[in-house]
């Protein structure tokens, strides 16, 4: 996985507003204390038949619980999907980090408990694959597509549904400067502050010519220090939903808008923050995945349109956590947005929403092998694009419904969490 040192994903929005912006056509969930119920609409898109009233179960076809580790702190872009799943008033053990609660869909209880762990600092920034390898309890992971390939001779996992479709890592810059794109940046020889420990995006991009290895200064912790005192003569790497409105709002020595495009735009878009789990696991709990994929899709959805509650979950998950993770109110409302105006989430190449493109995957494996063989690190031998993914579980009528548009959410994201 690229590993996130600045990690500021998640979410708590206003709803309201951006419900009225996209003009969703779903049918929002209302909330009690613990627990909220909803209706189906025939015209919410991506409604499943299972999702009728009285909800979902998943009692006796899952485990009692679902255990599932998660990518990083409690944000919007790192699994929005997951804690859309989680009911409020659950347990939140605070000292490992671990939500357990009712496994909701559509606001209906399914039967069956979610546990979710917190990933990132607090595991070492070690990947699911690790994670599931050391504890047999975990049944899903977040997992990233580059991760899964550079460990698949040890760890190899089954990405099974991708919530987000482009991978949000990219580059930001002063928004006050001429250059409009990151090839920009190349042309100008504009040093770009990167991470010493991902650094396969930018050995891409210097491959093909877009920037130059002489530019990349890889001093990058995750603290905006190096590019505030740079004075918006360097560049940055970040994540569309998180830097951009953390620089202007958040970093009080920076406050004012950035520049930002994703590294994605160039070819390099590995799925991140897929839910995966390994080959066995994909036999072992056919049954229940056939259940579960479609009620995670759906969740997906209902989070784009109505997310006030999942949000207020995982802001107060991040402070009760106490682990150095900050994450507030105004960022979450903003990425919440910020998802849909980056088009980081999007229906996939096929109009569903949430399955795996095969000759992406394929691509991709092609384009990140020689990455990883200047490293000295190889692949499974042998290894696949089907042993990758799996698309079994999707529910193809499930997507994003043609109001949630770009134009719409750059509306809200314009005026999100100020």
């Amino acid at each position: 996985m690229i590993n996130r040192p600045s990690g500021r994903r998640g979410r708590a929005i206003g709803a309201t507003a951006l419900l009225t912006a996209l003009t969703v056509s779903l049918t929002a969930c209302s909330s009690s204390s613990s627990s909220s119920s909803s209706s189906t609409s025939a015209s919410a898109a991506g409604s499943t038949a299972s999702a009728a009233a009285g909800g979902p179960s998943l009692a006796g076809v899952c485990p009692s619980t679902i255990d599932i580790q998660t990518g990083w702190d409690p944000a919007v872009g790192n699994d929005y999907e997951l804690y859309e799943l989680a009911a409020p008033g659950g347990e939140v053990d605070s000292n490992n980090k671990v939500y357990t609660s009712e496994l909701i869909a559509h606001g209906a209880d399914t039967g069956v408990k979610i546990k979710l762990r917190v990933g990132g600092a607090v595991k070492a920034y070690q990947s699911g694959g690790n994670l599931m390898a050391q504890d047999s309890s975990i049944m899903l992971t977040d997992d990233s597509l580059d991760t899964n390939i550079s460990q698949s001779a040890k760890n190899e996992l089954v990405e099974l549904f991708a919530p987000q479709l482009h991978n949000a890592l990219g580059v930001m810059w002063d928004q006050s400067k001429s250059w409009k794109t990151i090839s920009d940046l190349g042309k100008a020889n504009v040093p770009i502050i990167v991470s010493n420990s991902g650094l396969y995006p930018w050995e891409y991009l210097a491959g093909k010519g877009v920037i130059k290895t002489s530019e990349l200064n890889k001093s990058y912790k995750g603290a905006p220090a190096l590019f505030v005192a740079a004075g918006g003569s360097s560049a940055q790497q970040g994540y569309a939903d998180a830097e951009p409105w953390l620089y202007e709002n958040a970093i009080t020595q920076w406050g004012k808008p950035v520049a930002f495009q994703k590294v994605s735009d160039y070819g390099y878009d590995p799925y991140a923050n897929a839910i995966a789990t390994t080959a066995e696991n994909v036999t072992k709990y056919s049954a229940c995945l056939t259940k579960l994929i479609p009620i995670m899709q759906q969740a997906a959805i209902d989070y784009i349109a109505s997310p006030a509650q999942t949000n207020a979950l995982i802001v107060d998950l991040a402070k009760k956590y106490n682990d150095g993770w900050t994450y507030t109110a105004g960022q979450a409302t903003w990425a919440a947005s910020a998802l849909i105006s980056t088009q980081v989430v999007a229906n996939s190449a096929d109009g569903t929403f949430g399955s795996i493109d095969p000759t992406r995957v394929s691509d991709f494996l092609t384009l990140f092998t020689p990455l990883l063989a200047q490293q000295n690190i190889s692949p499974k031998a042998g290894l696949k694009p089907t042993d990758l993914y799996n698309n079994q579980f999707i529910d193809k009528s499930i997507k994003l419904p043609p109001s949630v548009t770009v134009a719409a959410a750059a509306s809200v994201t314009a005026t999100a969490g100020k």
